[in-house]
């Protein structure tokens, strides 16, 4: 009996120590799945970030652009609008200098021979019809 018990407690410890290494790679093989979800969701979250960095990216050059063509309007708009005052100050000082060479011409005199030379005209025609 007792080289029989001695098989046992050997079959016994065997078991036992194939159990051991069971639960040791049972609690490896847990461990591997943690980290390689562990993996994943760092993964995750660097590809979030960096496509969250790219659409901060792409936002910030929209708003530049946008900022770019509203000074680029804004100078074209200055632009057309200096050339309208120029325009209007080119026009008011051709009729000033008009009205001034208008002024400076009716003299006296020369109202005087306008009106002679309307009813010189005018007796012309007076004459033209008698005849």
């Amino acid at each position: 009996m007792h080289g029989k018990c001695a098989d046992t407690q050997s079959v016994c410890l065997c078991f036992e120590e194939r159990e051991k290494t069971k639960l040791l790679i049972s609690q490896q093989t847990q461990k591997v799945v943690e980290k390689e979800a562990e993996t994943e969701r760092i993964k995750a979250i660097i590809e979030a970030e960096k496509v969250a960095q790219v659409a901060e990216i792409k936002y910030g050059q929209k708003v530049m652009e946008k900022n770019t063509e509203k000074r680029i309007s804004e100078i074209e708009d200055g632009a057309f609008l200096a050339r309208m005052r120029a325009r209007a100050d080119a026009e008011f000082y051709t009729s000033q200098r008009l009205a001034e060479a208008n002024k400076l011409k009716l003299t006296p005199e020369y109202l005087k021979l306008m009106k002679f030379k309307s009813i010189s005209a005018n007796t012309e025609q007076i004459m033209d019809l008698d005849h």
